[in-house]
């Protein structure tokens, strides 16, 4: 196939599906590669993150739950920190994009509560309060915000 891939090791068709979409492999690639597939689906290391951050949870608690807070205040990270300062003893932040953080925490705490707070405090906008009994689900209810 040429020098692409031979610097990567082993052929483009091994490291793609038929439709184009990322496959385990990619992830393990280094360089050009690597940049294409990110240009292709550039959601694709923040779904991995907040994938493996949801099991992680899921593994702690029975039941998840989670808020999206939302606000064009803040620069990404500066939103980021408020936040982790402000849930670090019952929760955890994750970002989903430059103005948009999830909140994640255990069945025991009031998420429409914390919404709110979380929302007047930042300041920001709650934009969505979720609940799920599994990796899958809570998963589900996320990726319409990523």
């Amino acid at each position: 196939m040429g020098l692409l891939s031979k610097a990567e090791g082993g052929s483009l068709e091994s490291k793609l599906k038929s439709n184009g979409e990322h496959t385990e492999s990619i992830s393990n690639c280094g360089g050009l590669l690597k940049k294409i597939m990110e240009k292709k689906n550039p959601s694709a290391p923040l779904e991995k993150a907040i994938k493996e951050k949801i099991s992680g949870m899921i593994d702690g608690f029975k039941i998840l739950q989670g808020v999206i807070i939302e606000t064009p205040r803040y620069s990404a990270e500066e939103f980021s920190k408020r936040l982790t300062v402000m849930v670090s003893g019952f929760g955890v932040v994750q970002l989903l994009s430059q103005s948009r953080c999830v909140v994640f925490f255990d069945s025991t705490h009031d998420k429409e509560l914390i919404g709110r707070h979380l929302a007047k405090t930042v300041p920001g906008e709650n934009i969505f309060t979720f609940k799920a009994e599994n990796y899958k689900k809570a998963f589900s209810l996320l990726k319409p915000y990523l």
